[in-house]
């Protein structure tokens, strides 16, 4: 906290009388108690509404032992294709035979906001192919059991459809053409609508596990 104090003295301080000075930051550790340390009275500070939603949406995977199971068994199918050429090949194959359009499986990071939505959609948009590769008698069983289950292509697609809405959001609030801030507690009760209504819809769905990471929010 007091070297991110440190660094925060460098910086230029707004000349301004009848002013509420704001320091936006991310939720880290350091950065909230840097903040915090070297604000006083000088700055306000919020934390990035982006940050607290990319962390919200990492606690309820975190919180949700049958959805972080899926997503780590997509990263692993995403990492595998990612470093064996053979499978890709297969993959790549498969497309052409099914006349499937061929998409590179997204490997997440963990300070990427959105990545797990972009494995799933693309997961999701392979479905087709990749059903054909596990199933294919050829197929390595390495590769097969990664492959999700017709069950949970299902979770993908409504985990999907529900992480395209929290990534629109993100990209709407950390837009640079123009202020955002205004749209924020709109949105947020919006939000928080939207996943009422889904945690209804997915209440007694295989367990209401995705009910359960949507209460984990």
């Amino acid at each position: 906290g007091m070297k991110i104090d440190a660094m925060l003295n460098d910086f230029p301080q707004i000349k301004a009388n009848h002013t509420t000075k704001i320091m936006v930051h991310d939720a880290a550790a350091n950065m909230t108690n840097g903040a915090r340390v070297h604000s006083g009275s000088v700055y306000e500070n919020l934390v990035c509404i982006d940050h607290l939603l990319n962390t919200s949406l990492k606690h309820a995977e975190t919180k949700t032992p049958e959805i972080k199971e899926l997503f780590t068994k997509c990263k692993a199918l995403a990492q595998r294709l990612h470093q064996s050429t053979s499978d890709a090949k297969r993959l790549q194959k498969a497309c052409q035979t099914l006349k499937v359009d061929s998409l590179k499986i997204i490997q997440p990071c963990v300070t990427r906001w959105n990545s797990n939505y972009m494995m799933l959609y693309s997961i999701h948009a392979m479905k087709k192919a990749l059903q054909h590769v596990k199933f294919d008698k050829d197929t390595k069983d390495e590769l097969a059991v990664l492959i999700p289950y017709a069950i949970e292509f299902d979770i993908i697609e409504y985990m999907k459809d529900i992480l395209e809405v929290f990534k629109k959001m993100s990209e709407k609030w950390s837009s640079d053409k123009r202020p955002t801030l205004q749209l924020i507690l709109e949105d947020m009760v919006n939000l928080e609508s939207f996943v009422d209504r889904r945690i209804n819809r997915y209440r007694d769905y295989e367990d209401g596990q995705i009910a359960k990471f949507l209460k984990n929010l």
